[in-house]
């Protein structure tokens, strides 16, 4: 469009700030504004903001994600709770004693060997050349042996079951040495302090010597020497939480220390592996 002085009328440039025919000053002229260009992204979103919403179908809501969990101080207290149980436990396992103490004296030596329960109650060494079974069905005569080497405990108990056996001549006899287990329920309520105590004031009818008590796990026994008819026996009374172990070797007269350096190491070999488990554990 073409420009003119206001005061002359004559045209001059839209540059001009000033007529070059009368001198006067020119009004300064700015370039029309043009429209802005609408934003084809701003159009589409625009439009879709426009656009009628569906209803949904009869009862149904508009899902929204669940971001509500439990608070951060639960989460880690029951986590906090977690460990100390877990920890707890492992203190717990790490105290139990273990079910096989192995040391260099449990190798059995030449021409012996170990001997475990089926069940893993209890093991022991013994000679190779001393036959041995497990849960022996006695005859009356070495049920009259038996008789003599429980003698000290018949008072407190008589429920006592042989569960092994083992000596040079494959059966008790009064002359050879033999190595006897034998088990009782009743006296798993007398531990061994108190089981020491009683042996203190024993029957008179057996000698009762050599009373101590070794302490070593698994292995702990309360030890004597009686002497019941010329029976002299080593015992060793390994108390049970399930049931009560005697631990025997015996011989008649001079044949118990004759044959004392191979009934030792199998009485000292012997180790009750189930007696911190209740009565009826598997």
């Amino acid at each position: 469009m073409a420009r003119h002085c206001p005061t002359c009328q004559r045209p001059v440039l839209q540059s001009d700030t000033t007529c070059w025919q009368c001198g006067a000053r020119l009004p300064s002229a700015s370039p029309p504004a043009e429209a802005p260009t609408p934003n084809k992204r701003t159009q589409s979103r625009k439009a879709r903001e426009l656009l009628p919403l569906e209803p949904l179908p009869p009862g149904e809501a508009i899902l929204t994600p669940d971001t509500a969990g439990p608070p951060p101080l639960i989460v880690y207290s029951l986590l906090t709770l977690g460990l100390l149980v877990a920890a707890l436990f492992l203190l717990g396992q790490l105290a139990a004693p273990p079910l096989l103490q192995a040391t260099w004296q449990d190798y059995p030596p030449a021409r012996w060997s170990a001997v475990t329960e089926p069940d893993h109650s209890y093991t022991l060494n013994v000679p190779d050349a001393w036959p041995w079974q497990m849960n022996p069905t006695l005859s009356p005569a070495e049920d009259l042996l038996v008789d003599l080497v429980t003698r000290p405990w018949q008072t407190v108990a008589r429920d006592w079951e042989p569960i092994f056996l083992a000596s040079p001549t494959a059966q008790l006899s009064p002359d050879a040495p033999f190595v006897l287990v034998l088990r009782s329920e009743t006296l798993r309520d007398l531990p061994t302090t108190e089981a020491f105590a009683y042996l203190q004031t024993g029957p008179d009818s057996v000698t009762i010597t050599n009373l101590f008590i070794e302490e070593n796990s698994n292995r702990t026994y309360l030890g004597a020497t009686t002497v019941s008819d010329e029976l002299r026996c080593r015992q060793h009374y390994v108390h049970g939480r399930g049931a009560t172990l005697l631990v025997v070797g015996c011989g008649q007269g001079v044949l118990f220390g004759q044959n004392l350096r191979t009934l030792t190491p199998i009485l000292e070999s012997f180790e009750y592996l189930r007696r911190y488990l209740p009565k009826n554990s598997g």
